[in-house]
């Protein structure tokens, strides 16, 4: 959509040439897509200056109020229902808006957040709301998106949003890496006892396979019980 630089109404000739100069000026100097326009009738001193200097005579509008095709934008910012606070108050962010429309997989309107909304989420207006905003509508996928966490574990998170209590709590550094490090060694001397083989078990199994090749003889003898061919 164009820029329209316009002088007055009724304008005579000077506002005409000063609107058809400051449209130049912005073109050339910001490269912005302006365009000289005029709001009203041009009258015939106005005409014969234009025709003089070889310009076209600048648009003609007679109404200067926006409209909504002058406003709205064909490519709208959507949020789905699926997505994380903080993915839509990013998007709100990056685009400079103010509010931005949910929408089903249909595209029809589910609602319309503000970031004026958003804060109520995080900031509850009185004590005693305190216990709800503890309730949070949210699926462990996008927990584990917002934290950019690794989910222990083969199974995929699952995406079913449940009613969940929020529990904030802290830990230091030091302590942190001291859970860790325990947690490790703990995780190796597991791992060291399922490779240690049972004690007697290989004896054990010497002594199977000794009575299975022996049995004894009237005099007490023992023979090979195997036979060999030749």
């Amino acid at each position: 959509m164009s820029l329209l630089v316009i002088g007055h109404r009724n304008p005579d000739t000077d506002a005409i040439c000063s609107a058809i100069g400051y449209a130049a000026f912005l073109r050339a100097s910001k490269n912005e897509d302006a365009q000289e326009a005029c709001c009203g009738e041009l009258n015939v001193r106005t005409n014969w200056v234009l025709k003089q200097a070889g310009l076209e005579p600048p648009k003609l509008v007679l109404d200067v109020r926006p409209t909504a095709a002058s406003i709205a934008r064909r490519q709208v910012v959507t949020a789905s229902p699926d997505e994380t606070l903080l993915a839509v108050n990013r998007r709100l962010l990056e685009h400079e808006f103010r509010s931005i429309p949910v929408v089903d997989e249909e595209g029809r309107l589910l609602g319309m957040p503000s970031l004026a909304d958003i804060a109520q989420l995080l900031m509850p207006p009185t004590q005693a709301d305190d216990a709800n905003h503890r309730r949070v509508r949210t699926s462990l996928h996008n927990m584990v998106e917002v934290l950019e966490a690794a989910r222990a574990g083969t199974a995929e998170a699952s995406r079913q949003v449940e009613e969940l209590i929020l529990t904030i709590a802290g830990s230091s550094r030091e302590t942190t890496k001291a859970r860790a490090t325990s947690q490790i060694s703990i995780t190796r001397r597991r791992s060291q006892r399922s490779t240690i083989a049972p004690t007697g078990s290989a004896s054990s199994t010497k002594g199977v396979e000794r009575s299975a090749v022996t049995q004894p003889t009237v005099s007490g003898e023992p023979v090979n019980a195997s036979t060999s061919s030749g």
